[in-house]
């Protein structure tokens, strides 16, 4: 009840945006591609940082688009609820002030009731905010190629994930073999999964 950034909301409205852009499952292919990719990425990552592996043996390296909406739902709900949370300060400090003013102002019978409206408020600018927050998951969801393709650290512990259909969409008209494009974004995914798995003052 006093969660800033309501998460059913967000999850909700993410996952509308993901159906209607399209879902395609995951392939044994797919998998394999991405394996074969993370095989090259990790030997090279281990020559050029000393910054161990981050790959999961118990967590799924490739997703769909869906998944990835499931996968990375509460890092997104972490970074963002502290924005509506200000928000929420901001209003209760506004109606606060307003109280008082109109406090000094004229009788009782012309009171506004504004914990009334306060409370209507914080329930709409925390809905407005989480269904924002879905539509732009969702549609990352259609264009990110993993889940640190924004540059932000968003699974806890940190590791590399890639989506097949959004990195095969991303080469589709480059005149590059498509294993060399997967192993670019599974090196590049790696590389930032290592460096925020093993830098928490880097996170925080």
């Amino acid at each position: 009840a006093n969660d800033p950034l309501p998460l059913a909301t967000v999850r909700e409205t993410a996952k509308k945006f993901v159906t209607a852009h399209g879902v395609a499952p995951l392939s044994t292919r797919d998998q394999g591609v991405v394996a074969s990719a993370y095989e090259i990425a990790e030997i090279w990552l281990n020559e050029a940082t000393t910054f161990p592996s981050a790959l999961s043996p118990t967590h799924a390296s490739a997703v769909n688009r869906a998944d990835w909406v499931d996968l990375t739902i509460a890092g997104w709900h972490r970074d963002i609820a502290p924005l509506a949370q200000g928000l929420l300060e901001a209003m209760t400090d506004l109606l606060a002030q307003a109280g008082r003013e109109q406090s000094l102002g004229e009788g009782e019978g012309s009171q506004i009731p504004l914990e009334a409206i306060g409370g209507l408020l914080r329930t709409f600018i925390g809905s407005m905010v989480a269904t924002q927050l879905g539509q732009s998951v969702g549609a990352l969801a259609a264009t990110v190629t993993g889940a640190h393709d924004a540059g932000l650290p968003i699974l806890d512990p940190a590791r590399p994930v890639l989506i097949p259909e959004n990195i095969a969409a991303w080469a589709a008209d480059l005149e590059i073999p498509q294993s060399e494009v997967f192993i670019y974004h599974a090196l590049r995914e790696s590389a930032v999964a290592r460096l925020f798995a093993h830098n928490p003052w880097l996170v925080s």
